[in-house]
């Protein structure tokens, strides 16, 4: 059985840089490829409609195992290029002061996670070696996230009323896929420009999406097709419908991916 996601495009990323002759040794994974977006309406964990916003991250070239690969978007409320908030997806354990093991969406009071470290350096340099990161402090949000496993998709949410909005009612981001260890070559991957990646700015109400009322998952069952069901809005984005469980590619051709 395979399953289709549709998103609004939010944009396409070239690939990684071919590693230089003396670092062959380096690996080029957790490459970004594309993301998407969509705002849509489901139970919480207490059973009551509420509306999310999801992101999905799509890689060029798939994982077995997304523990040394996260996907971030940053949230810049006042336009300073300085994020505010981050939805990261990650394995809970990676999160120092947090430990949970399993893979999550965690929404997190940016600053206030920089000043947690600052705090921490501050307390090294004065010799004090116990020192220790607790991010606990700064969460603001703990969700479910979907690393689909030997695939290029994962899926992050929060519930759409902790993101904060700029003053034009909009959401400002800016995504990014980071590998981890010191082996990659390009440790963060930030969709659209080569260097720091560019500010996407979204919708924060669901019809304002070029394609809502989006099913979260479509089943395909062998070579049949289904029909997608969703409605305009009045956004200009592109449809992007991510397959997580198709081979990689068929006669030389993504087969993970459809934009339309």
């Amino acid at each position: 059985m395979g399953l289709a996601l549709p998103f609004n495009l939010l944009g396409e990323d070239a690939r990684k840089a071919q590693t230089l002759p003396n670092e062959t040794w380096k690996s080029r994974s957790c490459d970004l490829q594309s993301a998407g977006y969509r705002i849509l309406t489901k139970p919480n964990d207490k059973g009551v409609p509420t509306e999310y916003l999801q992101i999905g991250f799509k890689l060029h070239t798939p994982l077995t195992t997304w523990m040394l690969c996260e996907v971030s978007a940053l949230i810049d409320v006042d336009g300073d290029g300085v994020a505010e908030q981050e939805l990261a997806g990650t394995h809970g354990g990676n999160l120092e002061g947090f430990g949970a093991a399993q893979f999550v969406s965690i929404l997190l009071d940016a600053k206030k996670a920089r000043e947690i470290r600052l705090d921490y350096e501050k307390a090294l340099g004065a010799g004090q070696q116990e020192a220790k990161v607790d991010y606990k402090p700064a969460i603001i949000d703990v969700g479910e996230m979907a690393p689909f496993p030997h695939s290029t998709l994962a899926v992050i949410e929060t519930p759409l009323v902790n993101i904060a909005k700029g003053t034009d009612g909009l959401i400002h981001m800016k995504l990014a896929s980071q590998g981890g260890g010191g082996d990659i070559v390009e440790a963060d991957d930030f969709l659209g420009r080569w260097d720091l990646g560019e500010w996407k700015s979204v919708p924060a109400t669901s019809v304002q999406q070029s394609f809502s009322d989006l099913p979260e998952v479509v089943e395909l069952k062998g070579n049949t097709q289904a029909p997608l069901v969703y409605k305009r809005g009045t956004g200009t984005e592109k449809l992007v419908i991510y397959y997580p469980n198709n081979e990689l590619l068929v006669n030389g051709k993504e087969n993970q991916a459809q934009i339309f």
